[in-house]
């Protein structure tokens, strides 16, 4: 009951580390306009456009 309990907190810190200092690299009206502009080139058919104005709202 020990280890589980010691290997429980150690899981529960690393979690609460991954997100400590989180980083907004771009504003919330820069997504918006990015999803915005790929849906449209996607609704259009130009897939490679849509693509490019997706990948980053994607990674995030």
């Amino acid at each position: 009951m020990k280890k589980f309990s010691v290997a429980s907190m150690v899981f529960i810190t690393l979690l609460w580390g991954c997100n400590s200092s989180p980083i907004n690299l771009y504003s919330d009206t820069t997504m918006k306009k990015n999803e915005y502009n790929g849906i449209k080139a996607y609704r259009k058919g130009q897939f490679e456009v849509a693509f490019n104005y997706l990948k980053e709202p994607a990674r995030l």
